[in-house]
């Protein structure tokens, strides 16, 4: 037994630090190409996060497949996002591009679910090894972000997307080769899950509309307030907030087994609602300091925690997947942000996202306010995390 834990513990952390790897590239060159290099709108920008967004719309279903089905042949159908990923680096238009990048968004989406439910299948440490696999994915992202700054100086673009594509194939490879088999004893249903979503669902949703609104728009900000500077927007994008966040997840999921998913998520949300207005007031090397602020863990962390204490074992890549779906929803509103950027200006977009982010707090404390009830613990069944 103690051998299948250090197996595991080993998978979780290749698996998360190559696939962060892979997605940092991807998310650090695709804005500054599109929006830069492209010459695109706010509008086409947010149109690229409403797209990358759209993917996780469909992962409760993937989820739920990949409960009733084979989670691990999800995983082999995730594979496939490798292709439009490697295409991204040959697209000239910005059409094309978008398009490319939201097939490959989904594709990886299938899998992700059955990825998921492995690292949050024990209620009692789900918090703590999420944020063993975000921490380890963190560092994994700070990585990304300077291979893109070198890799776009000396090899170009193209490269960055075909690196990308390798790592992201190689981290779902991983994880299917180590996925481990046993039995589940299907004693819940599904129903009891998804009939306690809703309320929360509308309220992550909404703040996630901010949350990527804002933090999009600002980033382009951030990108000139460093002087354009591939390589310090590298640095203060995604290496120092990577590297920090990786500093407090394990302890943010510590905090939240003792806590609960419910009251993490709300500090991140009325956090964010305060440093974003912040963030469009300052300028230059202090708009990056603030930027580093790793509040991102906080959020990601509560939200799956919270998601994943609702449902019983056998429904873990179920409940992983209504993540996805969630912060897609809230991804695609993010959509509306940009149009408001393009017409009424940064501080307009960005008080209205602060505005959305602190109502779908008040949305997730007024659903939380009855007592929900938790499914019993994972260690009165027979689990399985190959079904």
């Amino acid at each position: 037994m103690l051998d299948m834990q250090r197996k595991l513990l080993i998978t979780f952390i290749v698996g998360a630090f190559l696939a962060n790897v892979g997605w940092a590239l991807y998310f650090t060159r695709s804005r500054i190409d599109l929006k830069v290099v492209m010459r695109s709108s706010y509008s086409e920008l947010m149109l690229l996060i409403t797209a990358e967004s759209f993917s996780g719309l469909l992962s409760l279903i993937w989820g739920y497949i990949g409960d009733r089905v084979s989670r691990r042949g999800m995983i082999k159908l995730g594979l496939l996002s490798v292709i439009p990923m490697m295409l991204l680096g040959y697209s000239s238009g910005s059409l094309l591009f978008i398009t490319l990048a939201a097939l490959a968004n989904v594709l990886y989406s299938i899998a992700q679910p059955s990825v998921m439910a492995l690292v949050v299948i024990e209620k009692e440490k789900s918090g703590r090894r999420l944020g063993v696999f975000n921490g380890v994915g963190s560092l994994g992202w700070a990585v990304g972000s300077l291979l893109m700054a070198y890799l776009s100086n000396t090899l170009g673009s193209s490269v960055v997307y075909l690196v990308s594509s390798l790592l992201m194939g190689l981290s779902l490879l991983v994880f299917l080769v180590n996925y481990p088999a046993s039995h589940i004893k299907r004693e819940g249903g599904v129903r009891t899950f998804l009939r306690k979503l809703p309320f929360l669902a509308i309220g992550v949703s909404l703040a996630y509309i901010g949350i990527a609104g804002s933090s999009t728009i600002l980033s382009i900000k951030l990108y000139y307030e460093l002087g354009m500077n591939d390589a310090l927007f590298a640095l203060f994008y995604g290496v120092l907030p990577s590297v920090l966040g990786a500093s407090v997840d394990v302890m943010t999921g510590i905090f939240a087994d003792k806590v609960g998913g419910v009251i993490v998520t709300l500090i991140s949300m009325i956090s964010y609602a305060a440093i974003f207005p912040l963030l469009y007031m300052v300028t230059g090397i202090l708009m990056g300091i603030i930027w580093v602020i790793p509040i991102y863990p906080l959020f990601y962390l509560g939200v799956g925690k919270m998601y994943s204490d609702m449902a019983s074992p056998e429904y873990k890549a179920t409940a992983m997947g209504a993540v996805s779906t969630t912060l897609s929803l809230g991804g695609m509103g993010a959509g509306l942000i940009g149009p408001l950027a393009d017409h009424f200006g940064q501080a307009f977009s960005v008080a209205v996202s602060a505005m959305l982010i602190l109502l779908g707090a008040l949305v997730v404390l007024l659903s939380c306010r009855s007592k929900i009830d938790i499914p019993a613990s994972s260690s009165s069944l027979h689990i399985s995390l190959n079904t």
